[in-house]
């Protein structure tokens, strides 16, 4: 346990007592406002599971004994130009849709103190390092704008870059049903499509949510994606599988299949918790590609979110990939904010990141 005042203290968590912290970690999860599938501790012990090489190095910032925030991060060292740099970066890769530092309150004052509070162990406490790099971070509940603010009272250089475009749709402007029944491209092309289907076989939708059966039924999305177009997920093969099975358990999961002729053709699986969905995965068979079975079950999954889940918002996660824009009409940016240390490896890419404005800059740096 690092003494910061007599307030604040930080305990750094690692595999061996990551377990203890379950319930906490949850309940700071919850406060985050949306994600909570993907920031949850059921999460990340599933990702956990699957690179368990992971070197954990987790700050829990305590506030007069209770938990006040927790930065699950991990050490690596990660070659810039050549040159080694020491890093501390959230404990995620590509299938951590958002990352965040999870707290115990939403008062914006409140989170800023705290970050500080993390920031102060970070800088006195933790072993040397160069940079901090929190990738994937929301902009609509202040998350980037809070740590730069924790930065810059700390006198820590940092920037703050794009990390990806996030195409989502919420019913605040207008009722998601009223919404899709507007896009006239979907409109005209899912009947056509279906008909056409419907003319040459037979056409079924399946949705799985929950049941015992639930790794007969991946084998099924495995075997499906292997004909896609996508590429074989050597990074955690089996990933998705646990994700599943622990979604079916918690209520989360909505797996949707489109069979032609009793024959899997395209598959999706979203999440859905509380009033939204996310859409982690969509893939069909190549062969059937003149069918635009995507397009097709696509509208079959959102008319169910919509009508039976009743979500009043739906959340494409990570890309504006140009079919996410024929579907859903709002964007928004996840930010990437790098914190640099004292060493001198790091003011010198503070240094060029800060006269480039990203930390791109630095990777093209002549």
């Amino acid at each position: 346990m690092f003494a910061l005042n007599n307030t604040y203290s930080v305990q750094v968590y690692t595999h061996e007592n990551l377990s203890q912290l379950q319930n906490a970690w949850d309940q700071c999860a919850a406060n985050n406002g949306s994600y909570y599938p993907f920031l949850c501790f059921d999460w990340f012990t599933t990702w956990l599971k699957h690179f368990p090489e992971t070197d954990l190095h987790i700050p829990v910032l305590y506030e007069n004994g209770a938990v006040a925030a927790i930065m699950p991060m991990m050490r690596k060292i990660v070659k810039k130009r050549g040159i080694p740099l020491r890093v501390y970066a959230f404990a995620a890769n590509a299938y951590s849709q958002t990352n965040a530092v999870i707290h115990n309150t939403a008062d914006p004052e409140k989170r800023v103190q705290q970050l500080k509070m993390l920031l102060q162990y970070f800088r006195e406490h933790a072993s040397s390092w160069d940079y901090l790099d929190l990738y994937a971070l929301q902009t609509e509940n202040g998350n980037s704008k809070q740590i730069m603010q924790a930065a810059d009272h700390m006198g820590l250089g940092c920037v703050k870059e794009v990390a990806y475009i996030n195409c989502y749709q919420d019913s605040a402007s207008l009722p998601l049903g009223e919404f899709l029944k507007s896009k006239k491209k979907v409109r005209k092309n899912v009947p056509y499509f279906r008909r056409r289907m419907q003319r040459e076989g037979e056409l079924q939708f399946r949705y799985v949510k929950t049941g015992e059966k639930i790794n007969t039924i991946m084998d099924s999305y495995y075997q499906l994606y292997a004909k896609s177009w996508k590429q074989s997920e050597d990074l955690g093969p089996s990933f998705h599988r646990d994700l599943a099975v622990m979604a079916a358990d918690k209520g989360w999961l909505r797996l949707g299949f489109l069979d032609f002729n009793s024959q899997p053709i395209a598959c999706q699986l979203w999440l859905v918790h509380d009033t939204a969905a996310y859409v982690l995965k969509i893939f069909y068979d190549e062969v059937f590609k003149h069918y635009s079975p995507g397009t097709v079950l696509t509208e079959s999954m959102m008319h169910m979110a919509i009508e039976q889940d009743k979500v009043h918002a739906i959340d494409f996660l990570q890309g504006d990939e140009p079919y996410k824009r024929d579907w859903l009409d709002m964007q928004r940016v996840r930010e990437r904010v790098v914190i640099f240390g004292s060493t001198i490896k790091a003011r010198i890419a503070g240094f060029v990141c800060c006269r480039t404005h990203s930390f791109a800059g630095f990777k093209a740096a002549r």
